[in-house]
């Protein structure tokens, strides 16, 4: 079985704009967190999603797989069809809540 793992990045964020590119040890939050990622048993596949340009700029200076989102759908969810027609066993999202 095949696992993808999406990792949001939204820059606009309320409480702390650009969080994905803040500084940590000279490389932006992203970097490390797709590390931590990529690393992750059964894992085979992962990338960066996102709505920003800066965001897929910095990622693909670090050679990390990005694919740009649409801002919001007309629900108001966001929305990545990254996944869809991929012969995956699952589609696995990283991210935090408050």
């Amino acid at each position: 079985m095949k696992i993808v793992c999406t990792i949001p990045a939204r820059y606009k964020s309320s409480r702390f704009p650009g969080k994905p590119l803040a500084d940590l040890f000279g490389k932006p939050m992203i970097w490390w967190v797709y590390q931590k990622v990529k690393t992750a048993k059964g894992i085979h596949e992962a990338y960066v999603a996102t709505d920003s340009e800066i965001i897929k700029d910095a990622c693909e200076g670090y050679s990390i797989p990005v694919v740009m989102t649409i801002r919001k759908t007309s629900d108001g969810r966001r929305q990545n069809r990254r996944g869809r027609g991929k012969d995956t066993g699952g589609l696995l999202f990283v991210g935090s809540r408050r």
